[in-house]
């Protein structure tokens, strides 16, 4: 991104949130506005993580029906994500901000720095990201005045894992080991949510390095499950070479798969294997001659 069009950004933005004040308060100098430098999607790796509702009950399990109960809307904490492939992970969490000190709920800033991100990539990835992060981050964009970022394709760890595999559990931190890739950071339990809504910055830094952690770990999750993903984002698309690439990572280290096509119900194609993730992919012109296509049947459907 050229620093005329960061700029550009940042004055719209603050445009429609009615700032008038620098492009950030942010205590940390380092915005988040690199990106990977790959011919290719811009595909990051991102987590959420929120502040309970506080709500008044009356007994355990009680379902709380209206907002009339609620005493304390949740809101963001922290945040940390990283571009597929690079080496320096950005986490930002709300005390890394000086309005902290007025507000210590106010994330418009802390989301600000997110949104930026999203409106870069290509490509997200995130477990339990369709679900959750996508959804809550898009609610506190909103509410804080944000337009919608770029259009983004979301590649949700959690429903690949359940789609394409039956493991006993799929959990970020269990995938990891599974997979063999490692574990996340221990936290305590829900005490180090409480923690931080309460300024402890021990706290603070455990939630930093808890985001960190995911982050990492998700990656390494996501290239372990990506060969079975059926349903992946085409990576060649992105890219600007005129050359086959694997649909998944976009390697340009393929091979012809000799002996064997992949078939739709009328049509034959060339398969192809990549040396760098394993997954397979096939061409598009379709092999089976004009005489085969003429004669081919098929089913109907409903029947």
């Amino acid at each position: 991104m050229t620093k005329e069009k960061l700029q550009k950004r940042h004055a719209y933005i603050r445009s429609l949130t009615g700032q008038v004040e620098e492009e950030t308060s942010a205590v940390h100098p380092d915005r988040p506005d690199t990106l990977p430098q790959t011919d290719g999607p811009k595909i990051l790796v991102f987590d959420i993580e929120t502040a309970p509702i506080d709500a008044w009950i009356w007994s355990l399990w009680n379902e709380v029906r209206t907002t009339d109960f609620i005493s304390s809307e949740w809101y963001a904490l922290s945040w940390s994500a990283k571009w597929l492939g690079e080496t320096e992970t950005i986490t930002r969490t709300l005390i890394d901000y000086e309005g902290y000190k007025e507000d210590p709920k106010d994330d418009k800033d802390l989301m600000k720095d997110l949104w930026y991100l999203l409106d870069e990539c290509d490509l997200a990835i995130a477990h339990n990201g369709k679900k959750f992060d996508r959804r809550k981050v898009n609610a506190r964009f909103i509410m804080n005045g944000f337009p919608p970022p770029s259009p983004y394709k979301v590649v949700d760890t959690l429903l690949e894992a359940r789609k394409n595999f039956m493991f006993t559990s799929n959990r970020l931190g269990d995938l990891g080991v599974y997979l063999g890739v490692g574990t996340k950071e221990e936290t305590g339990g829900f005490e180090l949510w409480k923690r931080c809504i309460s300024g402890d910055l021990e706290a603070w830094s455990t939630m930093r390095r808890y985001n960190e952690r995911d982050i990492t770990l998700l990656e390494d999750v996501y290239i372990a499950l990506r060969p079975y993903m059926t349903s992946h984002p085409n990576i060649g698309v992105y890219q600007s070479e005129c050359q086959k690439a694997c649909a998944k990572c976009g390697s340009h280290d393929i091979e012809l798969v000799e002996g064997k096509t992949t078939p739709t119900s009328v049509s034959q194609f060339q398969m192809y294997k990549c040396n760098n993730c394993g997954a397979f992919s096939r061409g598009r012109k379709n092999v089976l001659s004009k005489e085969k296509r003429d004669e081919l049947l098929t089913g109907i459907s409903g029947q």
